[in-house]
């Protein structure tokens, strides 16, 4: 049960009167603003489990009341006590990238489906679109500057950049950067790209 007062908002899980989540928040919802409960439709950031049912209150409601709520839905009380279990602890953060090698490996197709590995760092880094040219040429925009910019203060630093294939082997092996300093360039174009760099588009053809 998610609780909002104010800017406090209160996360309590499986009839625990102890808050799972506790803190402050500014609100993002316009007053009167309709509610909705869903996933995006490119199935980001969706819920994982199963949303049953939906109750909205005009107030905010006391742990007490989040306890009660969640006894009166009869789950079995294993699942209560379930909180009372000490989470696992997360993997590192500074876990050490796989190589490119090492992550085609995980790769997974569909039968009839074949991946290579044509390109990889240093060529390119952080790529958000792509486009090849008539001259086999793979044009690609990157967005290193994301999500808080180069500098972690807004600082773009987006890039276009082209690789080729110099030996004919059917993997790049020179890249030439064409643009810098792009603000979160997210976008390409058959023939030509075009970063949508707000609030101006740049061809680069």
């Amino acid at each position: 049960m998610l609780v909002r007062n104010g800017k406090r908002v209160t996360v309590y899980l499986n009839g625990n009167p102890s808050p799972e989540i506790s803190g402050a928040a500014e609100s993002s919802v316009p007053e009167g603003a309709e509610i909705f409960l869903g996933g995006r439709c490119d199935n980001f950031a969706n819920f994982e489990g199963k949303l049953d049912e939906v109750a909205v209150f005009n107030r905010p409601l006391a742990a007490t009341e989040a306890a009660q709520h969640f006894q009166a839905a009869g789950l079995p009380a294993q699942i209560a006590a379930s909180s009372e279990t000490p989470s696992p602890k997360p993997p590192p953060f500074d876990s050490p990238p796989l190589s490119p090698a090492d992550s085609f490996k995980l790769i997974r197709l569909r039968p009839g489906y074949e991946a290579e590995l044509v390109a990889a760092e240093p060529l390119l880094e952080s790529p958000v679109a792509l486009d090849w040219d008539e001259h086999g040429r793979l044009w690609v925009v990157e967005m290193v500057d994301y999500p808080l910019g180069l500098d972690g203060k807004g600082k773009p630093g987006g890039r276009v950049r082209i690789l080729e294939d110099t030996d004919g082997d059917g993997k790049y092996d020179k890249t030439t950067l064409v643009a810098d300093g792009l603000r979160f360039p997210p976008a390409s174009s058959r023939g030509a790209m075009e970063p949508l760099s707000p609030p101006r588009r740049t061809s680069f053809c």
